[in-house]
């Protein structure tokens, strides 16, 4: 027996714009309180992993925050995290499948900074980018420092409002890991 769980009611998912509006709102209140506050990050790598429908680019904010209190930012090397082509997700296993093309990437680039730098990254992954950072850091233990997740959805994919969305993937350019 399968057991779809069910999205999130439709009044948050049409509040959820306002919401993120007033919680940005109290972030850039206390913003330099906040960098004065949190333990520094002494120069160790921290890759930042974006949430679907965002690449590298769109995690600009989350990157210059780490860099203010002393991480270095690599790009994750993800230009646009968006299904398409052989891996347009329909189905549960879509969803699956994409989601390995997308850790596979993740391995490749902490593999390619700990050879760079000697050192491990921590992972930092916003929503789906959680679940990269989890699934690479279990394929590399001994390359990573520790994963951070922001709003990732554990579990099944069918419990989240974008789920349903209808995106038009024919159009939007190629998923692509860029070599750094």
């Amino acid at each position: 027996m399968s057991i779809v769980p069910q999205r999130p009611e439709l009044h948050r998912t049409l509040t959820e714009l306002f919401r993120a509006g007033f919680e940005a709102a109290r972030l850039a209140i206390g913003y330099r309180k906040l960098v004065a506050q949190v333990t520094r990050g002494n120069g160790r790598p921290a890759l930042v992993l974006p949430s679907y429908g965002l690449g590298d680019y769109g995690m600009t904010p989350l990157r210059s925050f780490l860099r203010q209190i002393g991480y270095e930012t690599p790009l994750s090397g993800i230009d646009l995290n968006l299904d398409r082509g052989d891996l347009r997700i329909r189905r549960i296993e879509d969803a699956a499948r994409f989601r390995s093309s997308q850790v596979d990437g993740v391995v490749a680039r902490i593999e390619e900074i700990h050879a760079e730098t000697g050192k491990k990254p921590s992972l930092v992954g916003w929503s789906t980018g959680g679940l990269f950072a989890l699934d690479a850091s279990q394929q590399l233990p001994t390359l990573v420092s520790g994963v951070v997740t922001l709003g990732s959805p554990f579990g099944d994919p069918r419990g989240t409002a974008m789920w349903t969305l209808p995106f038009d993937t024919n159009s939007s350019p190629r998923v692509t890991w860029a070599s750094l």
